[in-house]
């Protein structure tokens, strides 16, 4: 599906619930990158866009909101490419935390963030170690070529399903709390996040 340029206001998320196959993706994208701009007005642990199905593209789309969370996937073998999310509000540092990327489906796996350009998730000035650029719950996927800065959190987080990671070629600087953390948790037996790579990224300040 391709979006036309403009401004797209909504009071609630947009989801997304249709999977393709590897096949036949499924794609979302604008036709002018970050020409296609949705904004959000719902507040507290919500998201611009919130995807469910899998085999999805989302490409080009600009993306900023009142809630916590950019972009919130749930589905497997989903690329997230060339976005720009950005004046996430994240108010609060709650529990819920929030994340410009959040992949928060436990089970699912092979989701890539690739390219993305995601600053100002959340208040910089007031360090949150739970509002973050991207957050990755999941396994096996690639976090690659992404610009992630003046973040409330880290730039990068990895925690609870996250394993078999490769995270390179991205810029990571001025975030709040830190650059990338790579941690894991609540899976079965404690197992830690294993055979994740980091290489070839930037991260300074």
């Amino acid at each position: 599906m391709h979006v036309l340029p403009g401004e797209y206001l909504s009071a609630a998320e947009i989801k997304t619930r249709a999977s393709g196959s590897a096949s036949a993706r499924i794609t979302f994208v604008s036709e002018k990158q970050w020409a296609a701009r949705l904004a959000s007005t719902q507040t507290g642990n919500s998201a611009v866009w919130s995807n469910y199905g899998d085999y999805v593209d989302i490409e080009g789309f600009d993306l900023s909101g009142m809630g916590n969370i950019g972009i919130y996937n749930a589905g497997s073998h989903v690329r997230m490419i060339g976005n720009r999310i950005h004046n996430i509000l994240a108010q609060g540092c709650t529990s819920d935390g929030g994340g410009g990327i959040l992949n928060g489906n436990l089970k699912a796996t092979d989701d890539d963030p690739i390219g993305n350009v995601a600053p100002d998730v959340g208040h910089y000035d007031s360090p949150c170690p739970r509002v973050h650029g991207i957050y990755y719950a999941s396994a096996d996927g690639v976090i690659r070529n992404n610009i992630v800065f003046r973040n409330q959190g880290w730039g990068i987080h990895t925690w609870h399903a996250a394993s078999r990671l490769t995270i390179t070629n991205n810029t990571v600087f001025n975030n709040a709390y830190g650059g990338i953390l790579i941690g894991a948790s609540e899976k079965p037996g404690g197992a830690p996040n294993d055979y994740t790579r980091v290489t070839r990224n930037l991260v300074y300040r």
